[in-house]
Order: C-alpha cells, then sequence, then structure tokens
C-alpha cells in the first residue's frame, strides 16, 4: 500500500509518558500492563467500536504492546468519517487519525540509526503490503516527532504539566507517528478501507518485529 514520509518539523518535543491535555481524556496509559484496558480508553475509537476496522485495531494495539513484542504504543486518535477535499482521493468520504510507536527498550528511541531504521524499515514493509489498495482508497505517513522521555530524563518537573531538562539531555529521543486516510464511497465503504489498512499494519508490524527479534540475536552472537 501507499506510504510516504511527512518532514514537516515539530519544534517543540513531547513527553513520554505525557499526561492529557484536558480532564475529559486520558494521558498515557501502559497498555503492556493493563491491556484490559484498551477498549475503554481509547475513547476517539469507542463510538465506532461495532465496526470491524476498530476490532482489528484493537487486536493491533494488543499485539504491538504483548508480551512477544519488541515495541509498544503511546498515543492514537481517530476522527469521525467526514467529507474531504484530499487531492489524491476522488472518493467522498475520510477518517483519519493516527498511531504512535516505540521501541520498548527505550534508549533505542535515544539513537538517531535505530530511530530511523524503525521508520524506514516499517515504511518499506508496509510499501510491499498488499500493492494492489491504491492512494485513493488509503495512505499512511511517516513522521519522526521528537520527544522527551521522563524514564531517562536528567531534568526535573518544574510545574504539574512543565517539564525541564537541558539540550544535551539523555531523555531526548523520537518516537514514530503514523498518520493514516482512509476514504470511501460513503461511511461504509469508508471503513471497510479503513479495517484493510489496519489489517496490513498489523501484517507490516509483525514483520517488523520479527525483524527486529532476528537483529537482537545476530547482536547477542556476535558479542565476545
Amino acid at each position: 500500500m501507499i506510504t510516504y514520509y511527512d518532514n514537516r518539523p515539530y519544534p517543540m518535543p513531547r513527553l513520554h509518558p505525557y499526561v492529557a491535555a484536558n480532564p475529559q481524556q486520558h494521558g498515557y496509559v501502559d497498555f503492556k500492563t493493563c491491556p484490559e484496558s484498551i477498549e475503554a480508553t481509547l475513547e476517539d475509537f469507542s463510538p465506532y467500536a461495532h465496526r470491524r476496522a476498530i476490532q482489528t485495531f484493537y487486536g493491533l494495539i494488543r499485539e504491538l504492546n504483548g508480551p512477544n513484542s519488541h515495541l509498544e504504543t503511546s498515543d492514537c486518535a481517530l476522527r469521525p468519517p467526514s467529507r474531504h477535499q484530499d487531492a489524491n482521493s476522488a472518493l467522498p468520504v475520510a477518517i483519519e487519525g493516527r498511531l504512535v510507536l516505540l521501541y520498548r527498550h527505550l534508549p533505542y528511541n535515544g539513537m538517531d540509526q535505530t530511530a530511523h531504521w524503525l521508520c524506514g524499515k516499517l515504511m518499506s514493509i508496509l510499501n510491499a503490503v498488499d500493492p494492489a489498495f491504491p492512494a485513493s482508497e488509503a495512505v499512511v505517513g511517516f513522521t519522526l516527532n521528537p520527544v522527551i522521555q521522563v524514564a531517562l530524563s536528567k531534568g526535573e518537573w518544574v510545574s504539574d504539566s512543565d517539564f525541564s531538562c537541558a539540550e544535551d539531555d539523555p531523555g531526548h529521543g523520537q518516537h514514530l507517528m503514523l498518520n493514516f486516510w482512509a476514504y470511501g464511497r460513503d461511511e461504509d465503504h469508508a471503513f471497510e478501507s479503513l479495517d484493510r489498512l489496519f489489517r496490513n499494519l498489523q501484517v507490516a508490524c509483525g514483520q517488523l518485529n520479527q525483524n527486529i527479534e532476528t537483529g537482537l540475536a545476530e547482536a547477542a552472537e556476535q558479542k565476545p
């Protein structure tokens, strides 16, 4: 399927774990330890839980945060189906959202080489999955976003919502944000496209995880 890299700058790094912007929203939830809270926590997705696409997404989140994964998720969002003016699709209805991925081993997110490998490898795998799926029905944009990983940082909280650290702080890193769009003739068709997109992403993330597993095993064998 079709992917692209979105190189728009994000000047302000986001905290990981992040704090909810308002009381009506959930902040970061660790689905590695609380997988049972996935459906209740993802408030953008719950109104459409009867749709197959959303159940597929819940399965993807469980796998990414499951015991056999080298990855985890930190954030996701979904906007309701709506009319759009995207140039790449003449289909009138669009559903868009995002998913943020990161290495479970947090120091890897702070290394340029491993962060860019994660982005490039997943793009390459997803490009090869379902090649008959056109951009007029779905597309995924990739962005490496700056973050401050509090668990690795030497910074400090200066208020309940404000964290301060130096420019060379070891907590600085990058997390991979996937922005996705699915299109359709109507709402039902758009959700069918979204389900296909999520199933493709599930396949690609499974292959990516296996690549990480293989790389770690080879690195371990090379150690003296």
